[in-house]
């Protein structure tokens, strides 16, 4: 997603296609529409139109109208409104309250976080505070096939040819001084 300030909000734009009866919703970057995806199994992405996921017409649909805050889609049972509402992720029961509503708002105007969570990712890089450096870590001992001329005559003292070093030994070879704790 673009860089985005805290008083800055990402605009989801909803439409009917007429001819194919289906729902578009339009994201603000391809990102967050395969994000989408990923939460609605339903949800298709065309090559022609990256940042816009399509939904087919759902169960029990009744009517589509204009709010101040998004779309309502209007449904013929309240039960199918709430089944759509979940499947949906980014809708909400308008009004929730009893009796049970048979509207479904999506909300248009989203804050990024808010979204993000919805969507069930993580807050994207742009807006997530740096993490720390993982401390320094000592390299492992360069793997080699043949044993050098040092190592070939450790072979012949000791008479044996076990490879497996000790750690005071591989501090040593590392020349690194300090003790070695029990753990």
């Amino acid at each position: 997603m673009a860089s985005l300030d805290s008083t800055e909000s990402i605009l989801i734009d909803v439409y009917f296609m007429v001819p194919t009866s289906e729902l578009k919703l339009s994201f603000d970057s391809p990102e967050t529409a395969a994000a989408y995806q990923q939460t609605n199994k339903e949800a298709r992405i065309f090559k022609r139109d990256p940042k816009s996921v399509v939904l087919p017409k759902p169960e029990g649909l009744e009517y589509l109208r204009e709010a101040r805050s998004g779309l309502v889609v209007g449904f013929t049972k309240a039960r199918s409104a709430k089944e759509w509402s979940d499947q949906i992720a980014i809708g909400a029961v308008y009004p929730d309250g009893d009796p049970p509503s048979k509207e479904v708002r999506i909300k248009r105007q989203w804050n990024p976080q808010k979204l993000d969570e919805k969507l069930s990712r993580t807050t994207s890089p742009e807006r997530q505070k740096p993490l720390p450096m993982p401390p320094p870590t000592v390299p492992p001992p360069p793997v080699r096939e043949r044993p050098d001329a040092r190592e070939k005559s450790n072979l012949k003292a000791t008479g044996s040819s076990n490879s497996i070093m000790k750690p005071r030994d591989i501090l040593k070879m590392l020349n690194i001084s300090g003790k070695l704790g029990k753990g």
